[in-house]
């Protein structure tokens, strides 16, 4: 465990500090970080699209995880015949 947690943090420091070195380029020399913004009207449909994923991904998982966790998949047990 603790070299899976040293080698996340190693890897989240390098892209950290990669990324730092290239500011203000994102794709030198044309694409600059004030350039690559998104306009307020893409964030919006960003929200409510994340919002709507969430609405209908998360009940999905939870019983998929209420189903896993107590191992009735509704199929009939072909043990008791």
């Amino acid at each position: 465990m603790v070299a899976f947690v040293s080698s996340l943090v190693g890897f989240i420091v390098f892209f950290a500090a990669y990324g730092w070195s290239r500011m203000p380029y994102l794709v030198y020399p044309t694409v600059t970080v004030d350039s690559a913004l998104t306009p307020p009207a893409m964030y919006s449909a960003l929200i409510v699209t994340l919002v709507v994923g969430l609405v209908l991904v998360v009940p999905a998982l939870l019983v998929l995880a209420y189903f896993a966790i107590r191992g009735d998949s509704g199929a009939a047990d072909s043990s008791t015949h």
